[in-house]
């Protein structure tokens, strides 16, 4: 976790999918969310207006330091992150900071963004 967000090779691998399938577009610090990624947010639960009237930058290209490359922060990144412990996709590890991607957030990061983890592979 980067603060509120995903970070690590899980983070940085949900926004290489999320740009790969559509969905955001990096522009200059920050992201922006397509009309197909507003659908595709819309199916998980989450709406896009809602962010956007959110007092937070709306979709933020935070470096990431243990990869160098971008994940999703801002209020973007926070949903989704929330979709994904509250749908059980991730859990905490006991390390600091640390996810573990659950058998079952392997199938649905599989399912939806073509994310492909090993069983119990730890991300951080």
């Amino acid at each position: 976790m980067c603060y509120d967000h995903i970070a690590g090779r899980l983070g940085v691998s949900i926004a290489d999918a999320l740009v790969k399938k559509g969905a955001l577009i990096a522009l200059d610090t920050d992201f922006e969310l397509t009309p197909k990624g507003e659908s595709l947010f819309e199916t998980w639960g989450i709406n896009p207006a809602d962010l956007k009237q959110s007092k937070r930058v709306f979709a933020r290209q935070c470096l990431d330091w243990s990869e160098r490359r971008h994940h999703v922060s801002g209020a973007v990144g926070a949903a989704l992150a929330n979709l994904a412990f509250d749908k059980g996709w991730i859990a905490r590890a006991k390390e600091r900071r640390v996810l573990v991607v659950t058998p079952l957030g392997q199938r649905e990061l599989k399912s939806h963004l073509g994310i492909a983890y090993d069983h119990g592979e730890t991300t951080g």
